[in-house]
């Protein structure tokens, strides 16, 4: 699967689940978890194999904070499957296959990691020949980026609003919108969501700092690396999700 491709899905799935709730609902509870519903398997510190537990709170907390947060609706299936129909018969990420396909279905909105659109930004010859003005929205996560950086895929795709994103395996849903409506500086992550706790914290000592590392608690964080306990007791402290990530934040809670 593309990198692409692995971005997308989870999100084609959120929407559809058919779940139409428009804001978050901080009081919907969502019954004991009796099964994990999943354990998704990723590199874990040093090397790793584990599967990171999640159960259906965690999902259900995730899709509706993704929900409250997202500004695409209902066209994201579509888009998506027109991008991944392409990308499939390419076999691989491809840049100019990737953008020939942006151009020819008119898609609005794209995601991917820095890597692919800085492949992108290389292809100036094709670039001149064609119209990428659909493209309304972009999300790039998984990677940090520059400001610099964020200005040359703000070239590229000149009408788009540009989202830095970030979210890992074992917490999910992180970030979105601040809530005063502050204008977001081009390569911030976003504002806690109102469903979790959030802290900057000083490894060596475990008090708060800024810049520190990103510690989150959440109904979205997972149970546990399966068959790991170890490796879990080492990221979890009183359900804090140490997630190894440096950040700062600024005075606006960016």
């Amino acid at each position: 699967m593309s990198a692409f491709a692995s971005l997308l899905t989870p999100a084609v799935m959120f929407f559809a689940l058919g779940v139409g709730a428009q804001a978050f609902r901080a009081d919907l509870k969502f019954p004991p978890d009796l099964v994990k519903a999943l354990s998704i398997y990723l590199l874990v510190g040093i090397g790793l194999h584990g599967g990171a537990e999640l159960a259906n709170a965690n999902l259900g907390t995730a899709v509706q904070a993704v929900l409250a947060a997202c500004t695409l609706g209902v066209a994201l299936p579509l888009i998506a499957y027109a991008i991944l129909t392409r990308l499939g018969r390419l076999g691989r990420f491809d840049a100019a296959g990737y953008l020939r396909a942006v151009a020819e279905q008119r898609a609005t909105s794209l995601t991917g990691v820095p890597t692919m659109f800085a492949l992108m930004t290389a292809k100036s010859e094709l670039l001149a020949s064609l119209d990428l003005s659909s493209v309304r929205r972009l999300m790039i996560g998984s990677a940090p980026m520059t400001e610099a950086f964020f200005d040359q895929v703000q070239a590229l795709f000149p009408t788009a609003a540009i989202t830095n994103g970030y979210g890992t395996t074992e917490s999910i849903a992180c970030f979105g919108p601040h809530p005063d409506a502050a204008p977001r500086p081009k390569i911030a992550l976003g504002y806690p969501l109102p469903t979790v706790e959030v802290r900057l914290v000083d490894p060596a000592t475990g008090l708060d700092a800024n810049p520190g590392e990103f510690w989150i608690r959440s109904a979205g964080v997972m149970n546990g690396y399966h068959n790991l306990p170890e490796v879990t007791a080492d990221r979890l402290t009183d359900g804090w999700y140490h997630t190894g990530d440096v950040m700062e934040r600024d005075e606006a809670g960016w």
